[in-house]
Formats: structure tokens, C-alpha cells, sequence
């Protein structure tokens, strides 16, 4: 594997994990919203 292939991934890595803990707090947030309703 290339340097830059390597690179690349863990970039596309760092950009989607935040992006699912943010889907992740919103869908737990909701849920909780729910059950105290």
C-alpha cells in the first residue's frame, strides 16, 4: 500500500467518525427525549 493511499484513508477516517459520534448523540438525545416524554 502507498504512503498517500494510506493518507488518504485516514483522512476519509478522521472526517467520518466525527460525523457518526454527531449522528450517534443525536439519535441517544432523541431516544432519551422520547422515553422522558
Amino acid at each position: 500500500m502507498k504512503l498517500t493511499q494510506l493518507n488518504y484513508i485516514t483522512r476519509q477516517h478522521c472526517s467520518v467518525a466525527p460525523a457518526l459520534k454527531n449522528v450517534m448523540t443525536r439519535v441517544l438525545s432523541f431516544a432519551l427525549v422520547t422515553t422522558t416524554n
